[in-house]
Parts: structure tokens; C-alpha cells; sequence
């Protein structure tokens, strides 16, 4: 037997981009920030998240409320049952293939995670806002 573990022995650790996420989310908090749903400063520290970090969006959301990958997907899930939104089979496999680009979510799965995360899919990069800024001639 060589000197490593079995995977199912090995000891969880969290991965450089979660420690940073972490770290930037603990700073929040010391700094009183009210990190609460749909607070400026909750997206204001996914913005952080996503730029320091170099994450998409989505994984952003996650990270800036503390949540591991089992969290959300337990949210998910929790959400269909609390609106009456039918079964979901959301897995923790689908939801890291998501965070990490590899995969887009489907439509139904869209909804849900911008249902979750109180947000749409232009902030979650999943669609393009057209709208000018500039203010039109009269």
C-alpha cells in the first residue's frame, strides 16, 4: 500500500479559494455588516467573493453565506417543499459542475438557485442586461 489514504479516510480540508471566501466573509461580520437575505451588504460581499476569489458568480452566493456544497443543495431542496414547488433532484455533483462552469443549470434548476439566492440571472451571469445607462435624447 502506498503512503495515501483511501478516499474515505481522508481528512476534509478546505480548498484556497473557500479560506479566502472565509476570510473576506469574516471580515463582514467583524465589521458589523448585516449580511442578512437581500441586504446591500450581502451583495456587496458576493461582488468580493466573486472578484477576490475568481469564482462565478453562483459559487459566490454560496460562499458569501457560509454555505458548503451539501448546505445549498439541503436549501434547494428545502425551498421546493416550502413553496409547494414539487421535487427536486438537485445533487451535490450537479451543483459543483454548475459553480464551477463546466455545466449550465437547465431553466428549472436556474429559477431555483436565483429563487434561493434572491437574485436574477443577469447578477447570477446567466443573462445579458441591454439596458443603457446613458439617458436617451429627447
Amino acid at each position: 500500500m502506498t503512503g495515501k489514504c483511501p478516499h474515505r479516510y481522508r481528512k476534509t480540508v478546505l480548498r484556497p479559494t473557500a479560506r479566502v471566501a472565509k476570510r473576506i466573509r469574516a471580515s463582514h461580520l467583524a465589521a458589523g455588516r448585516d449580511l442578512s437575505e437581500g441586504s446591500a451588504d450581502l451583495a456587496a460581499l458576493v461582488d468580493e467573493i466573486a472578484t477576490g476569489c475568481e469564482v462565478p458568480p453562483l459559487k459566490a452566493h454560496r460562499l458569501a453565506r457560509g454555505w458548503r456544497v451539501q448546505d445549498a443543495v439541503a436549501a434547494v431542496h428545502r425551498l421546493c417543499l416550502q413553496e409547494g414547488l414539487g421535487t427536486c433532484g438537485l445533487t451535490r455533483e450537479q451543483l459543483t459542475t454548475f459553480e464551477t462552469g463546466r455545466q449550465r443549470p437547465g431553466e428549472r434548476y436556474r429559477d431555483l438557485l436565483a429563487r434561493l439566492y434572491r437574485t436574477g440571472p443577469v447578477q447570477m451571469g446567466w443573462a445579458t442586461d441591454y439596458t443603457s445607462t446613458a439617458t436617451p435624447p429627447r
